[in-house]
């Protein structure tokens, strides 16, 4: 039976720093497209999966840049994979399966020459469209060989490595007979650029990163492929090599600082005669095919590796995804599935096993109400997961402000048999099963450093009408401490 509406998602408000979930956005509903809407040349798709990059939060602002911002009231933007749904173009049917830019929607009208055939090549799966063969493996391309102008025996020191552009620029270094150094934000991140690899990789969370990079870098940098910006790019200016090149490609630290600040150092520019430059994919769109020609082949021939992190739960649950994005959540390509394929001329398209996590943001709701401090800390592999035998996702933990805080919270659980146990992160909730575990992790000590080492399941997820941000007050239930960070700290406010 045919759909009668399809769903939206468009800009409410323009954030002055993070993305508040339930304000930037809101859900439009809409009479349902058919094929009666299509003009000549048109083609009415269904949208699959969402692609969720960090150039996302800059489109959202009202500045200059390379493209117009996203205005209110209007849908997102953003590239999708999507099935033909109708067709009046002598170039796509029914049934073929596309890439466009047809953004956060559930189903669009597009011009043909705005699509792309989808075609799977050997060793690929359908969402490589959006990842490896996609816009992420073409930046990586032409950033590091364009303009890095990278050689065998150049020194490659890549930021946000373990992302989705990142992850390629690694492999494609080693390619082309690079020694590579990958800066990622997790151990087990550190783990995957060493499959990939990577002469070195390392976990800028570390407490010791400042002397491990020191050391790492003692021959100096040729080349630096920067997705960070920040402290990490004042770190790699101090490091730089003579003549060496910059390539900038992103700043995900800082896209979401009301007021981000600049390398001190950028004087080295001037003292090593440093090349720094960026660059936008889409002035290379004429080189496109040939690139894909090298990718494609790279990755049939096994030489190209690499990882998914795909986000459940349809199109509601991108704006969630979207600020997990600028928190780490992710190993490779962050993607939403929008809407499952279940048919078997689809079957193929299913991301094969072992390259992606899937992560389900729903919600369930039973009786009670709590408010809890909130930390966002990307939490990944743990002791206390292999105890309790969990499989371990990426996801937000509480850590707290005190001991005092953690204790009560485990009291909560102890006491407590609802469906759900507790509330941690965005929404994050346990449930019975996960009891003991989840006294065992808040019982484990008072560090958010602690925190970070320990693996917690990501069951559901509120929907952004049950988050809120309080201040930091006396009648703030469950305080426990002082705030987290600096005058307030961040609580959410959940029904269970």
């Amino acid at each position: 039976m045919a759909q009668s509406t399809y769903q939206s998602v468009v800009l409410a408000k323009r954030p002055t720093s993070l993305i508040v979930p339930g304000e930037t956005f809101t859900v439009k509903e809409h009479k349902a497209l058919t094929a009666a809407d299509l003009k000549d040349g048109e083609v009415l798709v269904d949208t699959l999966y969402l692609s969720l990059d960090p150039a996302m939060r800059g489109w959202l602002n009202d500045t200059r840049s390379y493209v117009p911002p996203v205005q209110i009231g209007e849908k997102m933007r953003g590239a999708v994979i999507a099935k033909v749904l109708a067709s009046k173009s002598a170039k796509f049917a029914e049934g073929n399966y596309v890439t466009c830019a047809t953004g956060w929607t559930e189903q669009a009208v597009a011009k043909e020459k705005e699509l792309t055939l989808l075609e799977v090549p050997p060793g690929g799966q359908v969402t490589d469209a959006l990842g490896v063969l996609g816009m992420t493996g073409l930046t990586a391309y032409f950033g590091l060989i364009d303009v890095g102008k990278v050689k065998a025996g150049d020194f490659v020191v890549v930021s946000g490595a373990a992302g989705a552009t990142g992850s390629v620029v690694c492999q494609i270094a080693k390619l082309k007979g690079a020694k590579v150094l990958g800066l990622a934000g997790s151990d087990d991140k550190v783990e995957w650029l060493k499959e990939l690899g990577c002469d070195g990789a390392l976990n800028y969370k570390d407490p010791n990163f400042r002397a491990q990079f020191k050391e790492a870098t003692k021959d100096l940098i040729d080349v630096f492929f920067d997705n960070v910006g920040g402290e990490i790019l004042e770190m790699a200016l101090s490091r730089a090599k003579a003549h060496s090149r910059f390539i900038m490609c992103g700043a995900i630290s800082q896209y979401n600082d009301a007021k981000p600040s600049g390398p001190k150092n950028i004087s080295m520019v001037i003292a090593m005669r440093i090349r720094m430059e960026g660059f936008i994919v889409f002035d290379y769109v004429k080189e496109f095919p040939a690139a894909r020609k090298e990718l494609v082949q790279w990755l049939s021939d096994g030489k190209l590796k690499r990882k998914e992190t795909i986000v459940k739960g349809g199109l509601r649950a991108a704006e969630q995804a979207l600020v997990a994005l600028y928190n780490g959540i992710n190993t490779g390509k962050l993607l939403v599935e929008v809407k499952a394929e279940n048919t078997n001329a689809g079957s193929r398209l299913q991301p094969r096993s072992g390259s992606q996590a899937e992560l389900k943001f729903g919600f369930t709701a039973t009786t009670r109400h709590i408010s809890c401090p909130v930390a966002l800390v990307p939490c990944y592999s743990s002791e206390l997961s292999k105890k309790h035998g969990h499989e371990v996702y990426p996801c937000f933990t509480v850590p707290g402000p005190s001991l005092g805080t953690k204790l009560r919270l485990a009291t909560l659980v102890d006491l407590d048999v609802g469906k759900l146990e507790m509330f941690l992160g965005h929404g994050t909730v346990f449930s019975e099963a996960n009891r003991s575990f989840a006294t065992d992790f808040w019982q484990a000590g008072g560090s958010i450093g602690k925190a970070e080492n320990l693996g917690l399941e990501l069951l559901t997820e509120l929907p952004p009408t049950h988050a809120t941000s309080y201040n930091h007050t006396d009648e703030d239930p469950l305080r426990g401490g002082d705030p987290a960070v600096g005058g307030g700290t961040n609580w959410i406010s959940a029904d269970y």
